[in-house]
């Protein structure tokens, strides 16, 4: 049942998004303290998963700033070899590549997780 439970929540986050984005959802605790526990342990993979994450679109951004510049000081050395003027130099600052190409599913492991160790977890879309 329980991995029954994990498939469904699985598809939920998976297909809802197709409709609409659920970033809010109600967390039920587990009974037992082992369970308890458990969540715990979640919470702290979330979290590091989390850091990792920032850390991994920071890097991503310095990377093409980095590019940016390297680009501009190929252009420039062109110009001043040619002896010629600057023209416009365009760089284009696209931050959201660097968030769209490092998706984190932290929270959608952590709820996985949160209902393996016994809680409930429920889109706040689905609470009345």
């Amino acid at each position: 049942m329980r991995w029954l439970t994990g498939m469904m929540l699985v598809l939920g986050v998976f297909v809802l998004p197709a409709c609409h984005y659920v970033s809010d959802f109600k967390y039920t605790p587990p009974a037992t303290s082992v369970g308890k526990m458990c969540v715990m342990e979640c919470l702290s993979r979330r979290l590091h998963c989390q850091q990792t994450c920032n850390i991994a679109r920071e890097n991503c951004d310095v990377n093409h700033d980095e590019n940016d510049y390297y680009q501009y000081m190929a252009y420039h050395d062109e110009q001043m070899a040619r002896h010629e003027k600057e023209t416009k130099f365009m760089i284009y600052k696209n931050k959201t590549k660097c968030q769209a190409s490092n998706q984190c599913l932290c929270v959608v492991n952590y709820n996985i997780c949160y209902q393996d160790c016994g809680g409930i977890v429920l889109p706040f879309s689905t609470i009345e």
